[in-house]
């Protein structure tokens, strides 16, 4: 007999795979991958403060 306790986190843990020619992956609200959505926010605030400091230091 087995144990059937977590059987409910591993069924629908989130998970990439891929099946025929579609991808699939996690959503998030926009749709958009969170990786993508994290390096957007990166690269936003990298911009916005190199472009601070130039101002600053003009």
């Amino acid at each position: 007999m087995t144990s059937t306790t977590y059987s409910h986190t591993r069924n629908y843990a989130p998970k990439d795979y891929a099946e025929g020619d579609a991808f699939y992956e996690p959503e998030t609200m926009l749709g958009l991958g969170d990786r993508f959505l994290w390096g957007l926010a990166v690269v936003a605030v990298l911009a916005l403060t190199v472009g601070f400091y130039t101002w600053v230091l003009a």
